[in-house]
């Protein structure tokens, strides 16, 4: 996907059917999602478990309704 797509874009797209964006979101936020959860927790094994619950969680909340929340500010919320 084009870096160029804002997260708004990606969020819409994915309501439309666009299943892929999703993992457009991933691969654009997972280093910054794991490197702020390995500060935290200063455990790889931490980290890497945050990471695969922050991303589950906002799956869940993009298919319910995610409304105009930035994601970058949900994801580190």
């Amino acid at each position: 996907m084009d870096e160029a797509i804002s997260d708004q874009e990606f969020v819409e797209r994915f309501f439309e059917g666009e299943r892929e964006c999703f993992e457009a979101i991933v691969k654009r936020y997972e280093a910054k999602v794991f490197n702020t959860a390995l500060a935290l927790t200063e455990s790889t094994e931490d980290a890497e478990q945050v990471l695969f619950e922050v991303f589950a969680a906002l799956h869940v909340k993009l298919a319910t309704d995610f409304g105009k929340t930035a994601l970058f500010d949900w994801l580190i919320q």
